[in-house]
């Protein structure tokens, strides 16, 4: 999928957890290099009335 990507732009990013170490070394063995990092922070809204 990278090299597809490369073919057709030169700019290709992709994203992954921060904590999901074993993905950021195999990213970065592929040639990625981190930009940002990001915090995600999820919510759900309770069924429940307040």
């Amino acid at each position: 999928m990278t090299h597809l990507g490369k073919k057709r732009s030169p700019d290709v990013y992709l994203g992954v957890l921060a904590n999901n170490v074993p993905a950021v070394r195999l990213y970065e063995g592929l040639g990625y290099q981190t930009t940002m990092e990001l915090y995600i922070v999820n919510f759900t809204l309770s069924t429940t009335e307040i």
